[in-house]
């Protein structure tokens, strides 16, 4: 015995319901607890981009006055123009790659050698004029290595 299957009509009107929409695909993401978990990440690497991106812009600073100086005309121009090209400097020499490593080691130690020139010189172990003295030859050896480093290649 077969029966009819008829499709039959709400009874009243209340047990009739409109379709919902579909919310955009981002939004619908973001509402569930994986989707804020993306933002956050995404969020989150933006945030360390930006900073190693100034962080890397103040350490030029190092580099000397003509560095920097031109660090911030590029952020500068790239605020008022809202465009700006990038170009890649040539990848360094085996010599000159070398010659940074020695000189990143002798700068750590001219550093140190300040530092302790300094608190012996608080401490009274130092008189003011060798320890004026000491600070301007390691002033002028910090100096002759960013020239020696800059004339390379």
């Amino acid at each position: 015995m077969a029966q009819a299957i008829q499709s039959r009509g709400p009874v009243t009107g209340t047990a009739v319901t409109t379709k919902k929409r579909r919310k955009f695909f981002l939004l619908d993401l973001y509402g569930t607890a994986v989707g804020k978990k993306y933002a956050m990440a995404i969020s989150g690497i933006m945030l360390v981009g930006f900073v190693l991106v100034h962080m890397v812009g103040n350490l030029k600073m190092y580099l000397g006055a003509e560095d920097f100086n031109h660090y911030a005309e590029f952020l500068r121009e790239l605020l008022e123009h809202r465009k700006t090209t990038i170009v890649a400097r040539p990848r360094a020499s085996a010599d000159k790659t070398r010659l940074l490593y020695l000189a990143n080691k002798a700068s750590n130690n001219l550093n140190q050698l300040a530092h302790r020139v300094n608190a012996d010189h608080l401490a009274g172990k130092v008189s003011d004029s060798t320890y004026q003295v000491v600070l301007a030859n390691l002033v002028q050896l910090g100096a002759d290595l960013r020239e020696a480093v800059r004339h390379v290649d």
